[in-house]
C-alpha cells in the first residue's frame, strides 16, 4: 500500500495471537474487576446513606406530628381558634411527611435506575468485547471514511469508518470514535485487523481498540 509521502507501507497481517484455535483463553480483566468492586461499594454506600437520611427525616417528621397531636389534645375544647390553628399545623406536618416519603422513594428510584443502566451498559459492552476477543474471526479491513464532528459543549469527535468482508464475501462497515492521535494515524485505505462475531458478522470491532493484555500466556 502506497503512503502519501511516496513510501510503501508493508501489507497488514493478522496478529499472531489471533491465528490460533478458538475460543482463545482469556484472563480476568483487572480494570473490570476494579470497576465492579468500585460499583458495588458505591452502590452499597449510596444505599446506606439514602436509608440513613430517609429514616432520620421520617423520625423527625414523626416527632413533629406527635408533638403537634399532643399539643392539640391538651387544648381547651372551648378554644376553637387555637384548635383550628393546631389542626392546620398537624395537617401540614402530616402532608410534609407524606411528601418527604414520596420524594425519597421517587428520587432514590430514579438514581438507582440510572446507576443500574450505567453499570449494565458497561457490563454488556465488556461482554461483547470479551466475546470478540475469545471467538471473534480476524479479517483484514480498511479505513473507508474519516470525519471530524464538532460536538456542542463537549469538543470535537474524531470518527473512523472501516470496511471488512467475511470469507463468504459479505461486506460490512462499522464506525467508531477515536482520539485525535489515533485519528491522525489512520488515513484512508489503511489496513487494520477486524474481529467480527461469527454468529453475527455485523458485530465487530477494530482489534487495536480492544485490550490485548487479556490473553492468557501460552
Amino acid at each position: 500500500m502506497e503512503m502519501a509521502d511516496g513510501a510503501v507501507r508493508a501489507a497488514h497481517g493478522v496478529e499472531p495471537e489471533l491465528q490460533g484455535a478458538t475460543p482463545r483463553r482469556l484472563r480476568k480483566s483487572r480494570p473490570m474487576v476494579v470497576f465492579l468492586r468500585t460499583a458495588l461499594n458505591i452502590g452499597l454506600a449510596g444505599f446506606c446513606y439514602a436509608y440513613y437520611t430517609a429514616v432520620r427525616d421520617i423520625h423527625n417528621y414523626d416527632a413533629r406530628v406527635t408533638q403537634t397531636r399532643t399539643a392539640l389534645s391538651a387544648l381547651n375544647t372551648n378554644d376553637a381558634e387555637r384548635i383550628a390553628k393546631f389542626a392546620d399545623i398537624l395537617s401540614s406536618a402530616e402532608r410534609d411527611r407524606t411528601d418527604a416519603i414520596n420524594g425519597w422513594v421517587t428520587g432514590s428510584g430514579a438514581v438507582a435506575s440510572l446507576y443500574g443502566v450505567v453499570v449494565l451498559s458497561v457490563c454488556l459492552a465488556y461482554r461483547v468485547k470479551r466475546r470478540l476477543l475469545s471467538v471473534g474471526v480476524p479479517v483484514i479491513g480498511a479505513i473507508s471514511d474519516r470525519k471530524i464532528h464538532a460536538v456542542d459543549e463537549v469538543g470535537t469527535a474524531y470518527v473512523l469508518t472501516y470496511l471488512y468482508s467475511t470469507p463468504h464475501g459479505d461486506q460490512y462497515k462499522n464506525t467508531f470514535v477515536v482520539s485525535r492521535n489515533v485519528f491522525d494515524q489512520y488515513e484512508l485505505n489503511r489496513e487494520l485487523t477486524i474481529l467480527y462475531d461469527p454468529a453475527d458478522p455485523a458485530l465487530s470491532a477494530a482489534y487495536f481498540t480492544l485490550a490485548h493484555d487479556e490473553f492468557e500466556s501460552a
